[in-house]
């Protein structure tokens, strides 16, 4: 199906775990998809320059976005990731439309560049499962990143300014009493502000994202005492 005017695809009812590489790659007319039910791996360059796809219904089952999966959809502005979902490959999302992201809490393998290049992401959630050992390329190139959400005890890796080229306008969330580490750490020194956050309470979290949000929405970052 690759490079063709197919417009919408419902394949819930399909049964397949795993899609062959390049499968939808190109298909610029299409702009919604509804994957199989029990679909457990996208495979790789699946939906690659879907440029008008805009829709995206993730299966409960699924365990792994491969590499480039979404890569250059530019008009995909939204997706909710499953709980089950474990890995994230390369440069999974860059170049897309995306708004927000929240990184499911199982997802303990996130590929380089996976949201590089998202020039309208203004919010992302990292999962608690990722081990921070690489560097921190995930958001590299994104201009507009306001507010990023991390849970690594200790300043992951920058190599280059350009992984966190937005950080003299974001407001950086880290695990509370790590604070004074990432103010020390090079490049994250440089965030516009870092914040601690309440770790292990479920409820504590929900209330701080709920004040976070109520926080944004009334234009807190522009008070004055």
């Amino acid at each position: 199906f690759r490079n063709t005017g197919i417009t919408t695809l419902d394949l819930s009812n399909l049964t397949l775990t795993k899609f062959d590489n390049y499968i939808f790659q190109e298909c610029n007319a299409l702009t919604s998809v509804i994957l199989p039910n029990n679909l457990n791996n996208t495979g790789e360059n699946t939906f690659q320059s879907c440029k008008n796809l805009n829709s995206v219904t993730l299966p409960a089952t699924l365990q792994t976005i491969g590499n480039n999966a979404f890569n250059g959809c530019v008009g995909l502005q939204s997706i909710n990731l499953p709980e089950q979902l474990q890995t994230i490959g390369s440069n999974a999302f860059n170049n897309t439309g995306l708004l927000s992201i929240s990184v499911p809490d199982n997802v303990t393998q996130l590929g380089s560049y996976a949201f590089a290049s998202c020039n309208q992401l203004k919010s992302a959630k990292l999962s608690k499962g990722l081990p921070y050992t690489d560097d921190f390329t995930y958001f590299s190139y994104c201009e507009n990143l306001e507010t990023l959400r991390i849970y690594a005890g200790a300043a992951p890796k920058i190599t280059y300014a350009y992984y966190v080229r937005f950080r003299g306008n974001c407001v950086l969330e880290v695990p509370m009493g790590t604070e004074d580490l990432y103010r020390n750490a090079n490049y994250w020194k440089e965030f516009k502000e870092i914040r601690g956050f309440l770790t292990g309470d479920k409820l504590a979290e929900q209330d701080y994202a709920v004040l976070q949000e109520m926080y944004t929405s009334l234009g807190g970052a522009s008070w004055t005492n």
